[in-house]
């Protein structure tokens, strides 16, 4: 199989799993490196784990980054909850041989990164959770697009659907758009991040890839405000979130939520960090905990 390591490249590749399921992913970062899995957010995709990309090739680390299913390439799969689709995740890493690995998941992408940790502990040696979006944390301190949108989703599914499939050639067409929507919400730190055009180049890749699919994106939330059908208490490896305290987005309650469910969690708040800054400006300080917590010894049987 052809491993992408260049991250002007947005092709990736095709791994049907043993369930027969069909994911589409790439890898970053360090192509020998220890393997991590990586979990987009919502609506985005493999191509938004170049914010790591550089980072992760520093550090030794090996990012495998799926679209989950609905989004990008990857084939939908409709009703399945939560730890179905974490068990996808998994299986995909399985797949290309890993017997260890960590987990890092960036918003949304949190709340299947708790789910793969709580469901695969005797694989998952570290886990990283940065703004996880997690429902049961209310809606205090969203604004209310946001807070609209999740509403929209665990309340009234076929229109919620139905709403993502109207506005998905839209934002894939113009997704400058969709950022402009969220400005007057935005705290300093995130006007200031999105005014990088490698950044802003980045993020609009992701989201225009990640509703390739048109509504069928929308199962992907739906996953997530519907009762979770497991525990966090269950997660065993070292876990660290981290959440920007400006964040506007996804409230600083959702990840302080999640770490005092997860034992020994390590709660990690940033003054002034937003929900587009703190992924992008503290890169280099969330990979290195997620290193520091794998280890710097390979486990055996895993592949090099």
């Amino acid at each position: 199989m052809a491993i992408l390591s260049n991250p002007d490249e947005a092709g990736g590749a095709f791994t049907t799993l043993e369930d027969g399921s069909r994911l589409n992913w790439r890898q970053w970062g360090d192509p020998e490196g220890f393997p991590v899995l990586y979990c987009h957010g919502f609506p985005g995709s493999r191509l938004e784990a170049a914010l790591a990309h550089e980072g992760a090739l520093r550090l030794g680390l090996r990012l495998i980054a799926p679209d989950r299913p609905g989004l990008g390439g990857s084939p939908p799969l409709m009703k399945a909850d939560l730890a179905i689709r974490a068990d996808i995740l998994a299986g995909l890493m399985g797949r290309l041989g890993f017997q260890h690995w960590g987990v890092l998941g960036v918003s949304a992408g949190g709340s299947y990164a708790v789910a793969v940790a709580a469901r695969h502990p005797e694989q998952v040696r570290a886990l990283s959770c940065v703004a996880p979006l997690v429902p049961q944390a209310g809606a205090e301190g969203m604004h209310l697009l946001a807070r609209a949108v999740i509403r929209a989703a665990a309340r009234h599914p076929r229109r919620f659907r139905a709403l993502v499939a109207s506005l998905a050639p839209v934002l894939r067409r113009h997704p400058r758009w969709g950022l402009r929507a969220l400005r007057p919400w935005l705290p300093p730190s995130d006007q200031a991040a999105l005014a990088d055009p490698t950044l802003r180049r980045i993020w609009n890749a992701s989201v225009q890839e990640g509703l390739r699919q048109g509504g069928a994106a929308a199962e992907d939330l739906r996953a997530l405000v519907r009762p979770w059908p497991l525990d966090p208490a269950a997660i065993t490896c070292p876990t660290r979130i981290w959440h920007g305290e400006a964040d506007t987005q996804v409230p600083l309650g959702h990840g302080r939520w999640l770490a005092r469910r997860i034992p020994h969690c390590r709660w990690q708040p940033v003054a002034d960090q937003g929900h587009f800054s703190l992924p992008s400006q503290c890169a280099g300080a969330i990979l290195e905990g997620l290193r520091d917590d794998l280890g710097s010894t390979p486990f055996p049987g895993d592949p090099r």
